[in-house]
């Protein structure tokens, strides 16, 4: 099942807290001044750290360089421009022209 990841940008830092694969995970996420960037973190449900500082690149498998850590969510979260543009989210872009997808371990099979 492929999950459109509940982002509502509130600034250059805001997070929320989304169930993935039955697990509950939350993102914050930060925007780069000096990379001009997205990175976002992520952690378990009781707030322990999962990744940190993984950049939002479109169309590149955020979490597969994490790939067997215990913690790590079994499916993958993709950004997407939805204006086929090519082009990462610029500080208003995400979760507008920039979406973020989780597909499940099963879409991955």
């Amino acid at each position: 099942m492929i999950v459109e990841l509940p982002i509502t940008q509130e600034g250059p830092f805001f997070g929320f807290g989304t169930e993935l694969d039955g697990v509950t995970y939350r993102f914050a996420f930060r925007w780069n001044e000096r990379i001009s960037q997205w990175v976002l973190d992520l952690s378990d449900g009781d707030g322990a750290l999962v990744v940190s500082g993984v950049k939002v690149v479109i169309d590149t498998p955020l979490f597969d360089r994490f790939r067997g850590r215990a913690a790590v969510p079994p499916g993958e979260v993709i950004a997407v421009d939805t204006e086929n543009g090519g082009r990462d989210a610029d500080l208003e872009d995400l979760g507008r022209r920039v979406r973020l997808y989780y597909l499940s371990s099963d879409e991955l099979a």
